[in-house]
């Protein structure tokens, strides 16, 4: 049995007392049955499915869901089907400190109750957009970082108490049909996508799908889809030197040179090739 414990990130962050990490699990990078010894895991489920076995209990996770691993729990996903997760990690005194504070709301009784819990959609997005800002937070080591970790934590720690529910398969399924259209996007960025195909691919009438995609992402598909793009050409511009800009474009799936200028200009406020000529 693997058991891990809190000394890694805690040496990494000088003393917090809470953590966050993201991971991808899938059939060639899935841990084995562990259990931590000494702080209280919440996992959030971004996207991708497993079967969550903790203890003598088996449950269905997918996008939407979220749970809670106590200290000393062991658990591990069974099958997992890239399922793409958030961590976020509290000492066990830390988080106990606030078991007075928050035993009164309902997602706090259930959660600890050692029910897998579900974020309904039109919160799920909102929740993933918090918890993104603080993992972002959590890897600035910018001045004053960790008060502002804390503040954000302890946010998203109230909302997740707040909010959670019950799982019933009707916000299960709508989660998890925009959720995996999401993957798709992010698997194939750099193909032709249109509106009405990324709809059907969701089961969905094409207002349908951008109401629920929005409330999740916080913007629009198409939206979405280009900003997919454009990061993935700002990460070629730095890795491939090799690649010329109007390569990139099209290996991001701008087939449009100039298109692909104007619209990168717009995101970062520089050309494309000014921006790999400033990370020199």
């Amino acid at each position: 049995m693997n058991i891990t414990n809190f000394l890694t990130y805690n040496r990494r962050h000088s003393g917090l007392q809470i953590g966050i990490n993201f991971f991808c699990h899938d059939k060639e990078h899935n841990p084995d049955e562990h259990e931590h010894s000494d702080f209280y895991e919440f996992v959030i489920v971004e996207s991708g499915s497993a079967v969550h076995r903790h203890g003598d209990r088996s449950s269905l996770i997918g996008p939407g869901s979220v749970f809670i691993i106590s200290p000393g729990e062991r658990h591990y996903y069974h099958l997992p089907n890239e399922l793409r997760i958030y961590n976020l990690l509290l000492k066990q005194e830390f988080m106990e400190s606030f078991f007075h504070d928050l035993t009164g709301l309902p997602g706090f009784q259930l959660l600890f109750g050692k029910q897998s819990a579900v974020i309904r959609l039109e919160m799920f997005g909102e929740l993933l957009r918090d918890i993104g800002k603080l993992h972002k937070i959590s890897g600035s080591r910018e001045a004053g970082y960790r008060t502002a970790m804390t503040a954000n934590f302890l946010t998203v720690l109230h909302k997740l108490c707040s909010i959670a529910l019950i799982p019933t398969s009707e916000n299960f399924n709508k989660v998890s049909r925009i959720s995996d259209v999401i993957t798709f996007m992010k698997n194939s960025y750099n193909k032709t996508h249109s509106l009405e195909s990324l709809a059907r691919r969701a089961g969905m009438s094409i207002s349908g799908f951008q109401q629920k995609f929005r409330l999740l992402m916080g913007t629009s598909p198409m939206n979405y889809l280009l900003q997919l793009r454009l990061e993935a050409a700002a990460e070629l511009l730095l890795m491939r030197r090799d690649f010329s800009v109007a390569d990139i474009a099209e290996r991001t799936g701008f087939y449009d040179g100039n298109y692909f200028a104007r619209c990168f200009r717009k995101q970062f406020g520089i050309t494309p090739s000014c921006y790999r000529k400033t990370a020199r």
